[in-house]
């Protein structure tokens, strides 16, 4: 597809900690509901944990003595506790689907009503597909933010804290070794790869202004296609 209104111009923007203090002024409504779902999220990152030193006892102690009867209470053991874990991730998941689209709804109802307020030139210097896709793909790509990426980023942290306090409890030379060796290549990969994804995620971006762009214009203009026999050509333009 061919360049044409609505295309974004991307400059490389640093970190501005006041979009995050600005973001967070969305859920500050919601206390009650994001205190539940930390403790959630707490409850699912350290249920796992568990299951290793009950797995671990079964082979060093049970089965070793050829006791069924322990056995049988750890399995009784792994099912409750998986059981709990299956509950409380799909509670999880459902208030931060919750939080996330409330949270969506009210930034969208914000954004067109300061879209409304805003003089006319504002809407000759901007082409239609940057303003929706700001109103729309960008929106949602925050929503899935908090539905998804923040879940994910926190339940992550508190297992590897987990993971990481039990093996300094175990061998702790071992783990500041292991640490030592593994973190820096963490470091490298975690830099390539967020400066690759920034890349692509611009030209997405850039991407669906244009298709947003083209479409408004096609369908608002619909009869001057229609009228000069355009449909062919418009159709070829979009996929090109």
């Amino acid at each position: 597809m061919r360049q044409f209104a609505g295309a974004f111009d991307e400059k490389k923007r640093k970190f501005d900690i006041k979009l995050v203090f600005w973001l967070l002024s969305y859920v500050k409504e919601l206390k009650l509901i994001i205190g539940v779902a930390v403790l959630f999220l707490l409850l699912g990152a350290m249920l796992p944990m568990a299951l290793p030193e009950v797995i671990q006892r079964a082979f060093d102690v049970y089965i070793p003595q050829g006791d069924i009867r322990g056995l049988f209470v750890i399995a009784a053991i792994l099912l409750g506790i998986n059981t709990v874990l299956f509950f409380v991730q799909f509670l999880q998941v459902y208030i931060m689907t919750f939080l996330g689209q409330r949270v969506m709804y009210n930034l969208r109802l914000d954004i067109f009503s300061h879209i409304m307020r805003l003089p006319k030139r504002f809407f000759d210097k901007n082409p239609i597909g940057r303003i929706m896709t700001r109103v729309t793909s960008d929106v949602e790509a925050l929503a899935e933010l908090l539905q998804s990426g923040l879940v994910l980023i926190i339940s992550e942290s508190i297992m590897l804290l987990g993971i990481v306090l039990f093996l300094l409890f175990k061998n702790w030379v071992l783990t500041v070794v292991t640490l030592l060796g593994t973190i820096p290549l963490l470091l490298l990969g975690m830099t390539i790869f967020r400066k690759k994804i920034t890349v692509i995620y611009r030209e997405m971006r850039n991407l669906v202004a244009r298709i947003n762009a083209f479409l408004q214009e096609s369908i608002v203009g619909m009869d001057v296609i229609q009228l000069f026999n355009r449909q062919k050509k418009d159709l070829k333009r979009f996929q090109d």
